[in-house]
């Protein structure tokens, strides 16, 4: 498997609780923070729908690896976000490893393997 085919990207939809954006975002930004000092975090990336009811936050790391000492890192702040929101999906494409997979499925990920393509 070629670098690139190793990577692990999460999609993570959630629904903000109503009043609670400045909240969230204030949550949001502590966890992109740390994971800019995390040197194996390779995206991190949060996007709003127009009312702020809704975040996508997409997270890409370049093998499954890479993720559990990040996911342990944000512990703290994964309970400030779910105060303020809750998860509605919660997707994870790449090959991962058998403890990276069974974290992620603990959280309620639907986890989509690698199969073809590529990446420029």
């Amino acid at each position: 498997m070629t670098e690139k085919e190793s990577q692990v990207q999460y999609f993570v939809e959630l629904t903000i609780f109503a009043g609670k954006l400045d909240e969230f975002k204030k949550a949001a930004q502590e966890a992109i923070s740390i994971a800019a000092t995390k040197s194996k975090v390779l995206g991190y990336r949060f996007y709003f729908n127009s009312d702020g009811s809704k975040c996508y936050l997409l997270e890409q790391y370049p093998d499954s690896e890479a993720l559990l000492p990040h996911i342990a890192s944000l512990q703290p702040i994964v309970q400030k976000v779910l105060a303020v929101s809750r998860v509605t999906k919660f997707e994870v494409f790449g090959n991962l490893n058998p403890k990276a997979r069974t974290t992620l499925a603990d959280f309620g990920a639907s986890i989509f393997e690698y199969w073809n393509g590529f990446v420029r």
